[in-house]
């Protein structure tokens, strides 16, 4: 059977959009409210009408000197839609399907427009429109993948493998740099449905009834399947902060913040990965760390869906370090703690105050007695020294 060939208006050496699904650029925040046991971000839209005004979608190499009148329409169509002008994007790309009715571009970008607008159904009948003229066209494949991808609830995976399919099987049987770039990304976001799909279908076992939480054999069966799609496309950080979740509601912190700390590595910015690496630090009552992550969740949260939680989170941590604050001051003091009680001066927990204030892991300490009877810590972390004395008006810890 004779392969079919992608038509030739349809792609040129610039190749496909260079934007994949996965590309984390705001950090995947979740959009809707299912509780911490559901921890994944689905609603988000994986390029949502927001992001598609960004796209570079200029689908033809220029030609040798200025650029004919074809390809300057779609650049001025392009720079309306970056300017959220879309009544002059609309009015040049109307022109550009007068003038070349057969160059179906001109649709993929009117339904681009109309994404961005919010208009779904109009651009899904655009991608349509396209793909009758031109089955074999990748980029209005292309397109209508990732718009069923971004569907807000519930992405039609299956639309969108198919139309990716399509895609790997056109160029799978050429050698040039710009079907490599097709097949590849092809796959990439063939690659990304499937972790979508095993994501989705871990929510089954992460639903409770209100005020309950999932059984640890549910949040167990979860955790395989978050497993297998971080496993399947590991740069998508929403897949390691999934899975620190649930690896968190099954009393594992330690594993939450290697996956939290992963998610971080991919996109420094996602704030709901600051906000769980956050409670994983409490869990291990590392509290200042604790506190520091809260407070990067409060700041990079731009759309307020985790403020509130990290807010309330770093209060109740700040409250427990200014009690370690006191009975640390009490104890190098040689005073009566609130209740006339004495705590014994113990090495071993002087270092765990320290590092549980100062976020280091402390490796050995001394003390001695200063003339005025009260004791000085010497304290050696992994990353600085310290000095810990009671001042006039409460502990002092410095680094030395």
């Amino acid at each position: 059977m004779k392969r079919p060939r992608p038509s030739r208006s349809s792609w040129t050496e610039d190749g496909p959009p260079k934007k994949r699904f996965g590309d984390d650029e705001d950090g995947y925040e979740p959009d809707d409210d299912r509780d911490r046991a559901g921890e994944d971000d689905e609603a988000e839209s994986v390029t949502s009408a927001e992001d598609v005004e960004d796209e570079l979608v200029v689908l033809s190499a220029p030609v040798a000197g200025k650029l004919d009148q074809r390809e300057a329409l779609l650049r001025d169509a392009l720079r309306c839609q970056r300017a959220r002008d879309f009544q002059g994007a609309e009015r040049h790309l109307r022109r550009f399907m007068e003038e070349y009715p057969d160059d179906v571009r001109g649709l993929i970008h009117l339904a681009n427009v109309r994404r961005a607008q919010g208009d779904r159904q109009g651009a899904l009948d655009a991608y349509k429109q396209a793909l009758k003229r031109d089955p074999n066209n990748p980029l209005a494949l292309w397109w209508k993948a990732d718009y069923h991808m971004s569907e807000p609830l519930n992405p039609d995976l299956k639309q969108a493998q198919e139309a990716l399919k399509r895609i790997v099987q056109l160029f799978a049987r050429r050698k040039d740099e710009v079907a490599r770039q097709w097949v590849d990304q092809a796959k990439a976001k063939l690659r990304y449905c499937e972790s979508r799909r095993l994501t989705l279908e871990s929510h089954k076992f992460l639903k409770a009834r209100p005020g309950e939480a999932p059984s640890d054999k549910n949040l167990r069966r979860a955790r395989e399947l978050l497993a297998k799609a971080r496993d399947v496309y590991p740069e998508d950080p929403r897949n390691h902060m999934n899975l620190g979740s649930v690896e968190l509601q099954l009393k594992n912190p330690e594993a939450t913040i290697a996956l939290c700390k992963a998610a971080l590595e991919r996109n420094a910015s996602y704030a709901r990965a600051h906000l769980i690496l956050g409670h994983a630090y409490r869990a291990t009552g590392q509290l200042k760390l604790a506190k520091d992550s809260f407070l990067s969740c409060i700041e990079l949260d731009t759309l307020n869906r985790d403020k509130a939680e990290a807010w309330r989170a770093r209060r109740e941590v700040e409250q427990e370090l200014s009690r370690y604050r006191r009975r640390f001051f009490n104890v190098l003091a040689n005073r009566p703690g609130e209740e006339g009680e004495r705590e014994p001066l113990e090495l071993h927990r002087l270092k765990e105050w320290v590092g549980v204030l100062e976020g280091d892991t402390i490796t050995a300490a001394d003390v001695h007695r200063d003339p005025r009877g009260a004791y000085v810590l010497h304290a050696y972390g992994e990353r600085h020294a310290y000095r810990a004395l009671p001042g006039p008006e409460g502990l002092f810890i410095e680094r030395v």
